[in-house]
């Protein structure tokens, strides 16, 4: 994870009250890396890339699946969080695909 996305997210997290940002953080941190990780592989263009994506993809399914249960928890603290997110990996998304 680059500094300028632990920059935006350590921002979005001191602005919380009563939240556990480790876990937060920690989640969101595995989602973003998988997505540079998924970038990289690309580049190499394996031949087994569609099943390597796929395997990435079940790790970030399950470490959304936990941010959701985590934000569901703290609906009003975590929508922040949740919306900064998506938007930065439909930005990531955006760059993958154009790369």
């Amino acid at each position: 994870m680059n500094n300028e996305t632990k920059a935006q997210l350590q921002s979005i997290s001191d602005n919380m009250s009563d939240l556990n940002y480790d876990e937060i953080l920690f989640r969101s941190d595995i989602l973003l890396r998988s997505i540079e990780l998924i970038k990289l592989i690309k580049r190499i263009d394996p031949e087994d890339f569609d099943e390597l994506i796929n395997g990435y993809a079940e790790v970030m399914r399950f470490y959304a699946e936990d941010l959701k249960k985590i934000s569901e928890i703290h609906v009003h603290d975590c929508l922040d969080i949740k919306n900064q997110i998506v938007k930065f990996l439909a930005e990531e998304k955006e760059i993958w695909w154009t790369t």
